[in-house]
């Protein structure tokens, strides 16, 4: 779970707030310290910003790279989360991920670092983000309503979203391996066990879908 310095609960609405994630290729993760990748020092800082337009020249916020998700005639663009990267304290890379489905916030489950790679839930798409480019090297849509966040399960060498329709497995190559919805829009905990998803929905319910083929097993 990508730890943040400031933990923010799962919420609907956008968040205006800067959460900062710490980490290195091993994904040693800490809370107020920043971790050595690749024999330098790294931060990464994760945050939403409502304001920007992307038809505007005049945006108060300047990154190096601006990344349309899925843009077409239909597309509506309702989340907006910049990602900066810095190293001692001097920004050396920074980019605005846009996305449309409905608005994601920055919590402590939006984004998770693998190896080289930052895996980020935004509106309704899930990112792959190199490090420490920023590069975007492939991204595609997690839920057809929202992305709330995205897990990383470590035996299965695989990624686990949390979508408000449906919880899906993508490799890391960005390819669908299952996808199973439920009777209900999955708005409450989701969190990774041994062998399954469990994941609660608007009424309470509970879920346990097994990681393997998406199927659902005894709720415990």
């Amino acid at each position: 779970m990508l730890r943040a310095a400031k933990s923010y609960a799962l919420s609907l609405a956008r968040l205006e707030n800067a959460t900062r994630a710490f980490f290195n290729r091993q994904l040693m993760i800490s809370q107020g310290a920043v971790m050595e990748m690749a024999g330098e020092s790294y931060e990464v800082i994760l945050e939403d910003c409502p304001v920007y337009d992307p038809a505007s020249a005049d945006n108060s916020i300047r990154v190096g790279h601006e990344y349309v998700l899925q843009a077409s005639a239909a597309y509506r663009p309702r989340s907006f989360h910049v990602v900066r990267v810095l190293r001692n304290d001097e920004e050396i890379a920074s980019c605005i991920l846009i996305a449309g489905g409905g608005a994601s916030a920055i919590h402590d489950n939006s984004a998770v670092p693998v190896e080289d790679v930052l895996y980020i839930a935004v509106g309704d798409q899930l990112a792959a983000l190199s490090l420490p480019t920023l590069k975007l090297t492939w991204s595609a849509q997690a839920d057809n309503a929202t992305c709330f966040g995205v897990f990383y399960c470590e035996q299965r060498d695989c990624l686990i979203t949390h979508g408000e329709l449906t919880i899906a497995r993508f490799s890391r190559a960005g390819k669908v391996e299952w996808q199973t919805g439920g009777p209900d829009i999955f708005t409450g905990q989701c969190k990774l066990e041994e062998d399954a998803v469990r994941v609660v929905d608007f009424n309470g319910d509970v879920y346990r879908l097994r990681l393997d083929d998406g199927q659902c097993l005894p709720a415990n």
